[in-house]
């Protein structure tokens, strides 16, 4: 079975961390790992594909913060299909983020439009459903999942936007507290599954 996949957007230019090179992702037959971070240097990542399970061709998402190891490595597991997946990664102690879609994926123009002021305590994403991580260069990151008009939509209203409130956001094992307000440089890691897109975003100053 194939499983259409979202096309990615970045906005902005990709930026080389001060240590070198942006890192990049290894595809392994049955996993992904994160190589070329700083040793001990904080990331987060969102991704969705087909599961990796036997006989199993389900949409799946998979999320978390971690630190790179000491060869400045991580693996992400093996819970998606290699072929069939795409990563949005981003970094909190560093300024890179690397988006990937893998050869199995067609991709789609379409783009999630994005509502997001430093100094709010809430933004708006344009779509039906959304999953997602927060990202606060420095200091954390959290994440979200919400549909249109559903209790974690703040506006309650089944019109096309979700609202999300930075007071709703779950916590990962690692995450910091919350924060109060956005700020000029946070980040939006997001996926919509169901019209199959995805993009990260930068909060203007």
């Amino acid at each position: 079975m194939r499983l259409a996949i979202a096309a990615v957007l970045l906005v902005g230019s990709v930026a080389a961390a001060a240590y070198g090179d942006v890192p990049t992702l290894q595809f392994g037959g049955a996993d992904v790992r994160l190589q070329g971070a700083t040793p001990g240097a904080r990331f987060t990542w969102v991704a969705m594909g087909r599961d990796n399970s036997a006989h199993n061709a389900q949409l799946r998402i998979v999320r978390g913060l971690a630190s790179a190891d000491g060869q400045g490595g991580y693996d992400l597991g093996f819970k998606l299909d290699p072929l069939y997946s795409v990563w949005a990664v981003a970094a909190v102690d560093e300024p890179w983020t690397l988006l990937e879609t893998r050869s199995g994926c067609p991709l789609s123009p379409q783009v999630i439009e994005v509502t997001a002021a430093a100094g709010a305590t809430r933004f708006t994403v344009t779509s039906g459903i959304i999953h997602g991580n927060y990202v606060r260069p420095n200091g954390s990151s959290w994440t979200f999942t919400a549909t249109d008009g559903s209790s974690a939509d703040g506006d309650g209203t089944p019109n096309g936007r979700i609202e999300i409130v930075l007071a709703t956001l779950a916590k990962f094992t690692a995450s910091g507290d919350l924060p109060a307000a956005i700020q000029a440089g946070d980040k939006l890691l997001l996926l919509d599954p169901h019209q199959l897109r995805a993009r990260i975003f930068e909060v203007a100053p």
